[in-house]
């Protein structure tokens, strides 16, 4: 990861939230199971290490069986799932207070949003969201009056209630912030982010330029070409009439009018047949079946399919 920042940097590109993600993104999709063990092994020293000094060992129970929801998340997102109801569970019935091992089930919400499939990212929002609303209520209302949580005493029912309140919203909105974070990571990834997907597009603005210009130029030797045709239909009119005169008076001119009236109708039949042709080749070239050049368009039109 940190190779790769140095290179942007290096090369003067700009760095956004959006690069660190991606790159996250791609660093789990290159080892796998690696960076999920890394990611695992992160949430229970530095999340753990944080519950032993502020709730002692049996925090770390809690920690653990979390920072394996984290492992399993891209892989087996059901199992994930179970950790953390498991770890939820075995939290409450331990009496301790909210611990910084719960960040771990955001951790894991955020892999399985960016690598599950659909129904897969949304159960597990809802899952993650209904045990952290469950943290929230035995540390509110299922603590006695007088109870403290982390030096914050209760000492009504209404300090429950906001403690409840707060709680939620910390829940709810801290769970959707990940999800979506983990959604918008692998769209960005997958879909609009890499380069691949950048130097296909240049090229095909650079083929939708040539094709404008092309056809600017293709209009305006169709305008010229349209000129000359009025000018020879112009002709065969003015030939007709002049030969219908000239037979009233000399009877053998109406060969020799026929002749050139036939001559001037053939060159502009030519150049309507060079007219068409060259209106038409666009349309014969869209209608014949994709080649080689537009593989990458086809393989980007699957993959946004889902195959």
């Amino acid at each position: 990861l940190t190779d790769r920042f140095l290179v942007r940097v290096q090369a003067g590109e700009p760095l956004f939230f959006n690069d660190l993600e991606a790159t996250l993104i791609r660093w789990i999709q290159d080892h796998r199971w690696l960076s999920s063990a890394a990611l695992s092994a992160f949430a229970l020293l530095f999340l753990g290490g944080i519950d032993l000094l502020a709730q002692g060992y049996l925090a770390l129970i809690t920690t653990a069986i979390l920072a394996l929801a984290v492992l399993f998340a891209a892989q087996i997102p059901a199992l994930s799932m179970a950790l953390t109801v498991i770890g939820t569970a075995v939290e409450i019935w331990l009496g301790l207070s909210p611990v910084a091992g719960g960040l771990s089930a955001a951790m894991a919400l955020f892999l399985t949003a960016a690598f599950a499939s659909r129904i897969w990212y949304s159960i597990c929002l809802s899952v993650t969201i209904a045990v952290g609303l469950a943290v929230a209520w035995v540390n509110s209302f299922g603590l006695p009056l007088g109870a403290d949580v982390y030096g914050l005493t209760f000492q009504s029912e209404l300090s429950k209630t906001s403690a409840f309140l707060v709680l939620s919203l910390l829940v709810g909105a801290g769970n959707i912030l990940f999800w979506l974070l983990g959604r918008l990571a692998i769209t960005y990834e997958v879909y609009v982010g890499t380069e691949f997907d950048r130097a296909l597009s240049a090229d095909t603005q650079a083929k939708l330029s040539l094709e404008v210009a092309e056809q600017n130029e293709r209009f305006e030797i169709a305008r010229d070409i349209n000129e000359l045709i009025i000018q020879k239909v112009t002709a065969v009119i003015s030939q007709a009439e002049g030969g219908s005169y000239a037979a009233k008076a000399d009877p053998t001119s109406a060969l020799r009018s026929l002749e050139r009236v036939a001559a001037s109708a053939r060159a502009a039949h030519t150049e309507l047949r060079r007219l068409f042709d060259m209106l038409n080749k666009t349309h014969s070239v869209s209608a014949a079946p994709p080649g080689i050049d537009e593989l990458q368009n086809l393989a980007i039109t699957y993959r946004e399919f889902g195959f």
